[in-house]
């Protein structure tokens, strides 16, 4: 049986955070250990853990700073590499609600592949049992090659979210880690793009998860409330380095799906339609000299 360490990713969501460890203490999978990455929360998250910290399975570890979700997965990734021997890492959010049998699934996907993947991606669905529009995967234009796989329930991905991913240890040494710099938005895309470039990887669909989100709406800045506009200053800068890297023809994609955007905006009633405007070029601006490194893991002796 191979060791699996689940990364739960968390800030401020200390209600979710606990029905989340539940679920993972109630696999049927058993070779599996817990850590926390708590992106310095400021709601009790760590007397929670202080609570539950009789359970040996329950590791803790605290960035000591917000490091959004890109920053938060790329310390607990190469904190994990470092301190813990484990085969597999499962990475989730706070707010993912594993079913008993979601590791198990994956596990023996891994078997049925003969651990020749680069991750693993669960069926995530929302709460209301349809599939959750911001973690549905793309497939691979190659799916075909590994079509024979299907009749066990897995098909070939290009990318995926954070939203239960199964990543091989010696792959994430071999990729590096997810680009911190990203801080949010497409953090997760890129990488998983990054890892399936060079290893084929798969969705299980036996393999489900819960994923309790306030709503299954895609987030969208044309329709989006003022108080979240902020948030989207980051997100065409991250998303111009993922076309740019992918060549030409994505790079013509993005600017397209700009100019759609923009045209949304310009065709509402929203008030706030100039400010969304600029916040969009501004953000395209940035992507134009944004130029990440990609961090690899240095294993301590």
């Amino acid at each position: 049986m191979n060791n699996v360490l689940a990364i739960v990713l968390t800030y401020n969501k200390k209600d979710l955070l606990k029905e989340n460890i539940k679920c993972l203490l109630d696999q049927e999978y058993s070779d599996l250990k817990i850590l926390v990455v708590d992106n310095k929360s400021t709601d009790g998250t760590r007397e929670l853990i202080e609570e539950l910290s009789d359970d040996e399975r329950l590791n803790y570890v605290n960035t000591g700073d917000n490091l959004g979700g890109a920053g938060g997965f790329s310390y607990g990734i190469e904190y994990a590499i470092q301190n813990f021997q484990c085969d597999y890492l499962w990475i989730m959010d706070d707010d993912t609600m594993p079913l008993k049998s979601s590791l198990s699934e994956l596990m023996v996907a891994s078997d049925k592949l003969h651990g020749e993947f680069g991750y693993l991606s669960s069926q995530v669905v929302y709460t209301d049992g349809s599939l959750c529009n911001m973690n549905k995967q793309i497939v691979d234009k190659s799916w075909f090659e590994s079509s024979k796989l299907l009749e066990s329930g897995l098909l070939q991905i290009k990318k995926a979210s954070f939203v239960s991913m199964l990543v091989k240890r010696q792959v994430v040494l071999e990729v590096g880690l997810p680009i911190s710099d990203f801080f949010i938005w497409y953090d997760d895309t890129e990488y998983t793009a990054r890892i399936a470039e060079k290893f084929p990887s798969f969705l299980v669909s036996k393999s489900k998860v819960l994923h309790k989100m306030k709503t299954n709406i895609s987030l969208d800045i044309t329709t989006d409330t003022a108080d979240r506009l902020d948030r989207y200053r980051l997100a065409y800068r991250n998303y111009y380095y993922i076309a740019r890297r992918e060549g030409f023809k994505a790079k013509i994609r993005f600017y397209v799906y700009i100019l759609k955007t923009i045209k949304r905006i310009i065709a509402s009633d929203d008030k706030q339609k100039f400010r969304k405007i600029k916040i969009v070029l501004g953000s395209v601006i940035k992507g134009w000299s944004f130029h990440p490194k990609i961090k690899f893991i240095e294993i301590k002796r």
